[in-house]
């Protein structure tokens, strides 16, 4: 019970930006003391916005990242509507020996974690099929959709083969998105500061620094 609460929280207190293309968001009136929650860095959340209920997923990896064991690194976002609600950066449990493998198992990874909370939001009478998860790696996504083993793919651990069910029977759909609108790529390694600025702005977030706090407060009074 306690976790269909802190469930349901996070749903209705999340609300940021997003965007798929490169375009500019429209501005909006904010208010600093009511419609706003400051995180310190974290979520820009605006309590009075609607946005249509769909699931959305968005899956990358960084291959062979750690120098020490060459382990790559997955990471993951997953909106419902235009709310972000989850998140994920983790370092893989084998070393994949192609960036297809190490993007095929960071897709497995968002996948169980998409039908996790189809699950959970099948208990509030919502129900979701042909969920669309993003991708920058074509192989990776070609075999996702392939039942067919071959050389490339035969040593990958049967656990993370899981997706091509769920592929199969339409529960998620994959779709190629190019590198440069990849929301999870902020969560496989480190970036430079204008690309999170980039990201951080897609997902709705800010630095509320002084500076950025004033800014805010200006913008307020303009």
């Amino acid at each position: 019970m306690a976790q269909d609460y802190t469930f349901l929280a996070i749903i209705s207190d999340c609300n940021p930006v997003f965007i798929l293309k490169a375009s500019i968001p429209p501005k909006r009136k904010l208010d600093l003391t009511t419609g706003i929650n400051f995180l310190g860095y974290g979520l820009l959340n605006d309590h009075t916005k609607d946005s249509s209920v769909a699931l959305t997923a968005f899956a990358d990896a960084d291959h062979a990242s750690c120098q020490d064991t060459r382990r790559s690194t997955s990471g993951s976002v997953q909106f419902l509507g235009e709310r972000l609600i989850s998140w994920s950066s983790k370092r893989q449990k084998s070393a994949a020996i192609s960036s297809m493998e190490a993007e095929y198992i960071a897709l497995s990874g968002c996948c169980a974690q998409i039908l996790w909370m189809r699950l959970q939001l099948l208990d509030y009478g919502l129900g979701f099929n042909k969920i669309p998860m993003y991708c920058d790696n074509k192989s990776a996504i070609a075999l996702c959709c392939n039942n067919v083993q071959h050389s490339r793919s035969k040593h990958i651990d049967i656990r993370y083969h899981f997706i091509k069910e769920q592929v199969e029977n339409g529960v998620i759909e994959l779709y190629f998105v190019n590198t440069e609108y990849h929301l999870a790529d902020l969560f496989t390694k480190a970036l430079g500061r204008d690309r999170i600025e980039f990201l951080t702005t897609k997902l709705g977030m800010r630095s509320f620094t002084p500076e950025t706090l004033k800014q805010l407060i200006n913008e307020e009074d303009e």
